[in-house]
């Protein structure tokens, strides 16, 4: 009867330590969702990423986070050379604004109809389906 218990010990040993590989083998586990496609490539966001970096006060003096702010990491897939490319993006959800970081490739990519320059997020932007998707009604 012991040697049942040893063997049912070491496979639960052997089972547990599997368990745990295949959990560490996803390396960058993120949760990339596709918010845009045009004739460039295919765009996303890690869903997993959003955070809200500020908070404020309520009127009770408590202090929460300020969802009216969100970062969340974009992704492109580039179709005819299938690069990638990741970049963080902060929303001011109340403003309807966006901010990179530093000016860089996505300035380009992700040029406005209405107020490139203003960095908004107007109907029909490119990341209009992004700020619905992070963005609390």
């Amino acid at each position: 009867m012991k040697k049942n218990h040893v063997i049912l010990l070491c496979f639960f040993f052997l089972f547990s330590i599997s368990i745990f590989f295949a959990s560490c083998s996803r390396g960058d586990a993120v949760n990339w969702k596709e918010y845009f496609r045009d004739d460039y490539g295919t765009y996303y966001y890690d869903k997993d990423s959003i955070h809200y970096p500020s908070t404020k006060k309520t009127i009770f003096g408590i202090t929460v986070r300020n969802k009216e702010i969100v970062n969340v990491w974009l992704r492109c897939i580039n179709k005819e050379k299938g690069e990638s490319f990741k970049e963080l993006i902060t929303i001011d959800c109340a403003a309807r604004k966006f901010q990179f970081p530093d000016g860089n490739e996505w300035d380009n990519l992700l040029w406005n109809k209405n107020a490139a320059s203003e960095n908004r997020i107007g109907p029909g932007d490119t990341l209009e389906n992004l700020f619905r998707k992070v963005c609390p009604e």
